[in-house]
């Protein structure tokens, strides 16, 4: 029975983790070949974000999708392999924010301020990239980040409409994740995993 539940949280592990690597890897590749505001780009990256806003409402939505999903990975977790899609829409969901925000701080780089000062020049791309995460964080653990002041990105913006879409990603990823977490939970006891 441990053995078991020691699988099941290794399955879990490794495909978030094969995830993560794979839409980081993406993004780094797409920013480094980006070097000027391009509308298409733009417009490329917000199609990306709402398919894949799509797909994780979709995961949601309908239970038994996410539950044969789950199912599916488990009976095939021995197979080194093996990738849980249902983690893809997630991670390509923050990668097309950040990839977003890279091409409005292309677009004008004023919007962005590191300490109060207008952020001029984008050190690396893992700036933008961690804005994300940061954010992703912030609204997974339910600001926690912000209560204790801590930051992991040294970008921030005062833009109105860059907040709001900033707003709007964390609210959806908020609810997103009790939503998801909570389905996950029940799924596992359904199908007799946990």
């Amino acid at each position: 029975m441990l053995m078991n539940k020691l699988k099941i949280n290794l399955w879990f592990v490794y495909d978030i983790v094969f995830s993560f690597f794979l839409t980081n890897t993406m993004a780094f590749v797409i920013i480094k070949d980006i070097n000027s505001f391009k509308w298409y780009w733009l417009t490329i990256f917000v199609a990306i974000l709402l398919i894949c806003g799509y797909y994780m409402i979709l995961f949601i939505i309908h239970k038994n999708r996410l539950l044969d999903s789950l199912k599916g990975d488990l009976d095939s977790a021995d197979s080194k392999l093996d990738l849980n899609l249902t983690y893809l829409p997630v991670f390509g969901f923050i990668m097309s924010f950040g990839l977003i925000n890279h091409q409005i701080y292309l677009f004008d780089n004023e919007y962005f301020t590191v300490d109060g000062q207008i952020y001029w020049i984008i050190d690396s791309e893992f700036d933008i990239i961690l804005y994300s995460y940061d954010n992703f964080i912030r609204a997974a653990c339910f600001d926690l980040l912000e209560t204790y002041n801590i930051h992991i990105s040294r970008l921030t913006t005062n833009n109105f409409w860059i907040l709001t879409l900033l707003f709007a990603y964390k609210t959806f990823l908020s609810f997103y994740f009790l939503r998801y977490l909570w389905t996950i939970l029940k799924g596992l006891h359904k199908i007799n995993r946990v």
